[in-house]
């Protein structure tokens, strides 16, 4: 996807905010600088526009928008303030559907560039903006996506279950389960972060070692199970994740109970990449694979976390690089899918992405 596309659409957006305030002999130059880009779902992919029919992608861009002000040195300070108010007062509900998710001040230039009676001043804006991309030809419909797998490239119809992002209201969609074996830095601690955006775990809860051991008991943050949300059997889950701690990140997934469950597990702190089960209350490896020494995520560094599970075998990615990939037919039902956070204390969530693979 064309990042100057969404800068472009970015532009025309913000400008709107103060068109009208500058008046004759003032004017007002915008100049967007991007710092991060992040690619949202599955490669960009984040669901089907139903009319026109086809795909919608996305990219997501923290940038920096700088707001240079000119006027007669008499008019500076309220042309300063005319656009700050005018961009700090849209309403938060026009910002979101515009695809801004964050907007703050993050500086004022103090340096005043004079020009003869003239003066110039400039305004940093930071955005955490979402770019869009509309399927434009009705004759199109996505009805096959296709899964980076080594298992024979498997092509397979989805059903998106859920594509979210979190917000204060995110206990109505998941639930929060502390394991009862995870007796160390209890109890978890999930809050939503409103300057990120995300879900932030901040406590090291957990019960076994960091080591490379089956035991790996954490707080699990799990998919209420709803008509809307169901278990599945078959599936693609993915979710953005910036771990400020090194310890361990991942999913459980297939969950039956308190004491049946799948789950993964990255580990920076002794790198590697895990699978691993719980069944009748006993961790272990899986029956075959599951365990790679590998380095598999950075910290302060936002990444996407990809489990796909088809029948018996699981696939780890980590930014669509296969991590770790594992067999086991412990558990053969559809379960619940959620978070894990084993002794990580400083992890934040973004989106989340859950898709039902059908005819797989």
């Amino acid at each position: 996807m064309s990042l100057a596309l969404a800068l472009s659409a970015l532009n025309t957006t913000f400008q709107q905010y103060y068109d009208g305030v500058a008046a004759v002999n003032q004017s007002i130059d915008l100049n967007l600088i991007p710092e991060k880009t992040i690619s949202p779902g599955i490669g960009s992919y984040i669901g089907i526009h139903d009319d026109p029919a086809g795909e919608i992608t996305a990219i997501r861009i923290d940038t920096s928008a700088l707001v240079r002000v000119e006027a007669d040195n008499a008019d500076i300070t309220n042309l300063v303030q005319g656009v700050t108010s005018a961009v700090m007062g849209v309403e938060r509900s026009a910002l979101q559907e515009a695809g801004i998710y964050q907007l703050k001040v993050q500086a004022l230039d103090s340096e005043q560039e004079e020009n003869g009676q003239r003066v110039s001043r400039v305004i940093n804006f930071s955005l955490l903006y979402e770019y869009l991309i509309l399927p434009t030809a009705s004759e199109f419909q996505l009805s096959e996506i296709v899964l980076d797998i080594d298992l024979n490239q498997a092509e397979g119809d989805a059903e998106v279950i859920i594509n979210t992002g979190f917000d204060a209201n995110w206990e109505d969609v998941f639930e929060v389960i502390d394991d009862p074996d995870a007796v160390q830095n209890t109890p978890s601690s999930w809050q939503f972060d409103g300057v990120e955006i995300a879900l932030h775990q901040s406590s090291g809860i957990q019960g076994g070692s960091f080591n490379l051991t089956p035991r790996k008991s954490g707080t699990y943050l799990l998919l209420r199970n709803t008509a809307a949300i169901p278990p599945v059997m078959d599936f693609l889950v993915d979710v953005d994740f910036n771990s400020i701690d090194n310890d361990g990140v991942g999913f459980v997934f297939r969950y039956q109970d308190i004491d049946n469950f799948y789950f993964c597990l990255l580990s920076l702190r002794n790198n590697y990449a895990m699978l691993g089960k719980k069944i009748s209350g006993s961790f272990s490896f899986l029956d075959e694979g599951g365990q790679a020494s590998v380095t598999p995520y950075q910290v302060s560094t936002t990444h996407t976390l990809k489990l796909v599970a088809l029948g018996n075998q699981f696939y780890v990615y980590v930014d669509d690089n296969v991590l770790v990939s594992g067999t086991d037919e412990s558990i053969t039902e559809s379960g619940r899918i959620g978070l894990l956070c084993h002794g990580n204390d400083n992890v934040f969530f973004h989106r989340l992405q859950l898709l039902k693979l059908l005819n797989a």
